[in-house]
């Protein structure tokens, strides 16, 4: 297991159970520092592919269960460039065992 990832800025997260006051476990951040290279396991697909590229278009990956990401591992969605912005959203289910 890797160390853990430093989060340099934090995100908040919410419950998408609207109305509950249960935090979760899991944790974002707009920034933080990797402990190993990221390994790619799933691209997203289309989008603007240069850096003068502008495109208005929502791209919706379905995960549907298809990863699984066990305790204290991580997600991290990442650029080729560092001229790439983006409003991401992402929702996770909790399962505890």
């Amino acid at each position: 297991m890797a160390a853990a990832v430093a989060q340099t800025t934090p995100l908040t997260v919410r419950n998408a159970l609207l109305g509950s006051s249960v935090a979760g476990v899991g944790l974002a951040a707009s920034a933080a520092t990797l402990p190993a290279a990221p390994v790619v396991v799933r691209t997203f697909p289309g989008g603007p592919v240069a850096v003068g590229s502008v495109t208005a278009l929502a791209i919706i990956d379905e995960v549907a269960g298809a990863l699984i990401v066990a305790p204290a591992a991580a997600v991290s969605i990442n650029a080729l460039t560092t001229a790439i912005s983006a409003i991401i959203s992402v929702t996770w289910e909790e399962i505890l065992i």
